[in-house]
């Protein structure tokens, strides 16, 4: 009832971290992406959104190293803070917020890319009824197309810091990050008891990316939207999810999670 979002033990997070760092998961199981291959689900949204998403991936990636072409402007830390924010909302992002790196959410093959102790953190809804028909083609491509129009946004958001002379690196729609983990640090939604980010105004329905930098933000902080009492209630996604993967209850306290069951998921 104190604490907005999950209650956190950072003595903990960091002894976990230490001793098991978070890895790409797609390069620590390499057989799961080769099992994709075949699965047409993926092929055909993949194929026909690919324009879409290969020209804006390629043109952040070779943008991610610039660096700033003039100093930094002397600057108000809250003013250039809303200011970003301001832009973000005018490139048709749909919220933004701001985090403080943390080392423990990064991907041990991506550790050293990031280029300041601040992390933009941005969020894009995407098409509602598109959304609605998962599994299906359609919604793969809704998926798939929002993370390639979030990325020439996050791409034209660094240029614009860059312009004011501070470094700032987007990361890729992949992710070389806990995107999550930093949407909730910022404010801009919490952790759903399916794992996902929930947000007040699209719930699970939007696509999350990240940028580092240098320029000296404001960080938000976490807010409680009443999502996780929501969660309690409601418990859909326990009831249908056909392994039975999610819990009914979170670990707070690193005691045993009940789980459900197959059968319970399927009624």
């Amino acid at each position: 009832m104190t604490v907005p979002g999950i209650r956190r033990n950072p003595a903990k997070e960091r002894r976990i971290h230490d001793q098991a760092p978070l890895h790409d998961f797609f390069r620590l199981h390499s057989d799961a992406l080769a099992a994709l291959g075949p699965v047409a689900t993926m092929i055909v949204p993949t194929i026909t959104v690919a324009p879409r998403l290969a020209g804006p991936t390629q043109r952040l990636e070779r943008q991610q190293d610039i660096a700033p072409a003039a100093p930094p402007r002397v600057c108000d830390p809250r003013q250039l803070t809303d200011q970003l924010k301001s832009y973000a909302a005018e490139l048709g992002i749909s919220a933004a917020g701001v985090a403080a790196f943390d080392t423990k959410y990064t991907f041990a093959e991506n550790v050293g890319k990031a280029v300041g102790e601040h992390v933009v953190v941005c969020v894009l809804e995407q098409n509602y009824d598109a959304t609605q028909r998962i599994p299906a083609y359609r919604s793969e491509q809704a998926a798939l197309s929002t993370y390639g129009e979030l990325e020439q946004r996050m791409t034209a958001l660094a240029e614009w810091l860059r312009d004011r002379g501070w470094r700032a690196r987007p990361e890729t729609f992949m992710g070389e990050s806990m995107f999550i983990a930093y949407a909730v640090a910022a404010g801009l939604g919490q952790l759903g008891l399916n794992g996902q980010l929930l947000t007040p105004h699209a719930g699970s329905r939007c696509r999350i990316n990240v940028l580092t930098t240098d320029a000296p933000l404001v960080h938000d902080q976490p807010i409680d939207f009443g999502i996780e009492g929501l969660c309690d209630r409601c418990q859909i996604c326990v009831r249908r999810c056909p392994v039975g993967a999610i819990t009914t209850i979170r670990n707070t306290a690193g005691s045993p999670r009940p789980r459900s069951t197959p059968s319970d998921a399927c009624r």
